[in-house]
């Protein structure tokens, strides 16, 4: 999707005043940990000159290992954005650069560029690399070997002191407060801006669609390939699907380390109410990069625009206020806890639920479901594949889904393992962490009235043989003169699939086993896995 931003027409109509009393743009010095910014306007197609000194690696030492490396060897340089494309049209590498004063590090550029006219982003950044790479055949020279030796993997205080960046030819140059204003202006522009996202955050905006239209979605984020780390999604609430995320299929390189990643795609979205979310893990955000950053740092997160003809503005209309009540709340779970709550259905209900839980690679560790008592089905379960990021450490997931349930007998589940849950953290917390544990809401109030809570207590024991010993065998008879609905609650021991410890119910006329407690229907009880409820 090319020129992105010349729909809106909003670098020729935004009425800025910008810097015109000269046509050099000029950073003398940078520190590491620093990105400055500026930039300039070409009014006709036009060439500008470059000069800049860097800092990076030799293009045959270049080894790039994963996502956190940059592809292109640098880690103090400068490139140079089409403010309305938002693309990339510049930038220091390893091959357009040659070694400056026979510095094992410093990099210069030196050369000129055609581009068309239009205004321009310039960044200049510089960061340690958080790794040295080394040759192709991971065997440096024996040179090189003893300069690591004798001084490690790093470079002479001063050099840093001789990077600096010089643009010439432009029209007019603009500032750094000038360009953050430009990129203000285009925010507001936009029917949904979730941008300059931090760590562990988790961000949601809503609007809502009289008439169809056109939607232009751009999305920057991390990704490393096997997951997704700070990522937006779009659901329309209401059909309760989500129509696009943010995957690592449909990513492109978004500059700087290859985690870097950036999202371009044209929807088309019906009548309706839609959530914008986006949510980061616990690093590598504006709020501070571990590795070099994108080429569009400042909208890290997630940006909707309506393409003009396509769409029309007066569609865009502020969405009905939620107003959820909890109906059930299991919250605050700690370690080794299995915990449930019954409840009964008066009415039909639409219900939304909250879940976090702990989960990765595929599986979920702390987690909840709902069972329809009366058939046995599992109506609910939170699955890793319905689950985003809860901020925090990667593996803090959240469900939040909505459910219509008819009436009907019903109970709400909700277990963990022996580590990482509430008041229990082993890796950074989510952002919610007092929600850790599955929350039941009605949207409507007026709908609470149609969910009553059950205890335990509501249903009247037929049999109880607890507190068994080892090595024991209990029994106990029972009789019915009717079809009736029973609930069978029982721990036990079991693992790889049977069980030792275990009950099962016998008709006693025809010596048939009605029920019995196999491992495939049993969870785990808490403490340890053998346990099985």
């Amino acid at each position: 999707m090319q020129k992105i931003l010349k729909f809106f027409g909003i670098l020729a109509t935004s009425g800025f005043l910008f810097a015109q009393g000269g046509t050099t743009l000029e950073f003398p010095t940078i520190r590491f940990g620093e990105i400055k910014t500026g930039g300039f306007e070409l009014t006709s197609p036009g060439e500008i000159h470059i000069e800049s000194v860097g800092m990076g690696y030799e293009a045959d030492e270049i080894r790039f290992r994963n996502r956190l490396d940059d592809p292109e060897g640098m880690f103090v340089y400068a490139w140079i954005l089409n403010a309305e494309s938002r693309e990339c049209v510049w930038r220091m590498t390893s091959e357009n650069t040659e070694r400056y004063h026979r510095d094992d590090f410093l990099r210069q550029y030196s050369g000129e560029i055609e581009l068309p006219a239009g205004i321009y982003e310039v960044y200049f950044s510089a960061r340690k690399p958080h790794r040295r790479n080394y040759g192709l055949d991971n065997i440096p020279s024996l040179g090189r070997w003893l300069q690591r030796l004798l001084r490690g993997d790093e470079w002479d205080g001063d050099a840093e002191e001789e990077c600096k960046l010089i643009v010439q030819g432009g029209d007019r140059v603009f500032t750094s407060a000038e360009i953050r204003r430009l990129r203000t202006e285009l925010q507001n522009k936009a029917v949904v801006s979730i941008v300059g996202v931090g760590d562990s955050e988790y961000k949601r905006q809503r609007f809502t669609l009289a008439e169809a239209g056109e939607f232009l979605i751009y999305g920057v984020g991390e990704s490393l390939g096997d997951a997704v780390y700070d990522y937006g999604w779009i659901v329309w609430e209401d059909r309760n699907q989500k129509i696009w995320e943010m995957g690592d299929d449909e990513s492109e390189y978004g500059g700087g380390a290859a985690k870097n990643r950036v999202w371009r795609t044209t929807l088309t979205l019906r009548p309706g109410t839609y959530s914008v979310y986006f949510v980061t893990d616990d690093t590598h955000s504006r709020e501070g990069w571990n590795a070099n950053p994108p080429y569009d740092p400042e909208f890290w997160g997630i940006t909707v625009w309506g393409v003009p003809e396509r769409y029309n503005p007066a569609s865009i209309q502020e969405p009905p206020q939620q107003k959820e009540t909890a109906v059930i709340s299991l919250t605050e779970i700690r370690s080794d806890q299995f915990v449930q709550q019954g409840f009964q259905v008066t009415e039909p209900v639409k219900l939304r639920i909250f879940a976090l839980g702990e989960g990765y690679d595929g599986e979920m560790f702390d987690y909840g479901w709902i069972v329809n008592v009366s058939t046995g089905e599992t109506v609910w379960k939170m699955r890793y594949d319905i689950t985003h990021h809860a901020g925090g450490a990667d593996k803090n997931r959240l469900a939040e889904e909505t459910l219509y349930l008819p009436e009907g007998l019903y109970r709400v589940y909700y277990k963990t393992d022996d580590s990482h849950a509430f008041r229990d953290w082993n890796r950074k917390p989510p952002l919610q962490k007092k929600r850790w544990g599955i929350t039941l809401s009605v949207i409507n109030p007026s709908d609470s009235k149609k969910v009553v809570t059950l205890d335990d207590r509501d249903f009247k024991p037929v049999i109880k043989l607890t507190g068994v010993g080892d090595d024991a065998h209990v029994q106990k008879s029972f009789r019915i003169d009717k079809e009736m609905l029973i609930r069978i609650g029982a721990i036990g021991e079991g693992r790889n699939g049977k069980m030792f410890d275990y009950g099962w119910i016998t008709d006693q006329k025809t010596s048939t086993v009605v029920w019995r407690m196999d491992y495939d229907r049993t969870y785990h009880a808490g403490g340890a896995w053998k346990n099985r409820r």
